[in-house]
């Protein structure tokens, strides 16, 4: 195939792959309707960028997407909460702000890529339990495939913030989107369940937690002043020491005691070693006195 041939054939893939899935809609007043399935996949648009709200998706800039302004104006609240509880808002400042951006970037893809289709695969609308509320509530069903090392790769970047130390379902890659699935029901009206197929699903480049945001103007997914992490939150930034170190020969002794007590174990070796001496001497002389007294 020629190169110009492989070039339009790969514009076409793109176009082709290129649909929305899902959509929610919010009244004027701001009351938000369950998100739906879209009764046809459909075309992105450009309302992202049209939206009165700041826009949450750089990574999107001059695309057409598949978010509307309803859904924009919600991830900007939610944003806020991933700040706060990942990001560089996290109590006692333990936050990492390049898991936080890692994080907006999923959700992002989630809400408003071009390709949602691709990955986000509704169902139909249920009722069931939310945990977090203790009630049941109108959901969407949608299921959510993650390539594993994109999975993986985000959980890298999260797993040593003080949220997800303390939430025991974090502790592993697939927890941690689990967990998040679950609990978009409460704040977005969706119940997520998240599969990792091997050779598909939204596969999205996450930086680690050790890349020095700073060194590159703190910009990350199109986000500004993304913050470092550091030691507190990411393993790969610690020094770690040896707790002790193997001593060398005779390092720490007290020479003065030892060569004190080895010139105690020498003089009293010596007098031991005299007095048998002269204690044998003396006994060998009263043998002979005695054989000589009693020969006839």
């Amino acid at each position: 195939m020629e190169p110009r041939q492989l070039f339009v054939f790969s514009l076409l893939i793109v176009g082709l792959s290129a649909k929305c899935s899902f959509t929610q809609i919010c009244s004027s007043s701001g009351v938000c309707e369950v998100p739906s399935k879209l009764p046809e996949l459909t075309e992105p648009g450009n309302s992202g960028l049209s939206a009165g709200s700041p826009w949450p998706c750089p990574m999107y800039d001059s695309k057409n997407v598949c978010c509307n302004t309803n859904q924009i104006s919600e991830l900007n609240s939610q944003f806020q909460v991933i700040d706060n509880v990942f990001g560089s808002g996290a109590a006692g400042g333990l936050g990492c702000g390049i898991c936080a951006a890692n994080l907006k970037f999923f959700w992002c893809a989630f809400t408003c890529a071009p390709n949602q289709a691709d990955f986000v695969l509704p169902e139909d609308q249920q009722v069931l339990y939310d945990p977090d509320s203790l009630d049941y509530m109108k959901v969407l069903v949608v299921t959510v495939e993650v390539n594993p090392t994109t999975a993986c790769e985000l959980f890298e970047s999260c797993k040593k913030t003080p949220f997800a130390i303390q939430v025991t379902d974090m502790h592993s890659s697939e927890g941690f989107l689990n967990f998040q699935g679950v609990n978009a029901m409460s704040m977005g009206s969706v119940y997520i369940k998240m599969k990792y197929p091997e050779d598909s699903g939204f596969n999205g480049k996450m930086f680690p937690c050790s890349y020095d945001a700073v060194r590159f103007g703190n910009h990350l997914h199109g986000y500004d002043k993304v913050t470092s992490c550091s030691c507190g939150n990411c393993d790969a930034l610690c020094t770690y020491t040896l707790p002790f170190k193997k001593p060398a020969t005779f390092e720490g002794a007290n020479f003065v005691l030892i060569g004190v007590t080895w010139g105690v174990v020498l003089l009293l070796g010596a007098i031991a070693f005299f007095a048998t001496h002269t204690y044998n001497k003396r006994r060998s002389a009263e043998m002979m006195d005695n054989s000589i007294n009693s020969s006839p």
